[in-house]
């Protein structure tokens, strides 16, 4: 599952993509995995590659 988007940020009713996050390890996947749609959290993450998308991806991210 490695680059697998885990939480997908979008406009509600909207298909543009505006970022996608990654967990930093399993942990922090499960947590970003078990988050509602609409749910409030702050997460620091690493920038990565996103030459040539429409979309910032967002790796190794923290939940708090």
């Amino acid at each position: 599952m490695d680059d697998t988007p885990i939480l997908q940020a979008t406009e509600a009713g909207e298909e543009a993509e505006y970022a996608r996050l990654l967990g930093e390890d399993d942990a922090q996947s499960k947590k970003l995995d078990a988050l509602k749609v609409g749910a409030k959290f702050t997460a620091t993450c690493t920038v990565g590659f996103t030459s040539g998308t429409d979309y910032l991806n967002l790796k190794d991210c923290t939940v708090e």
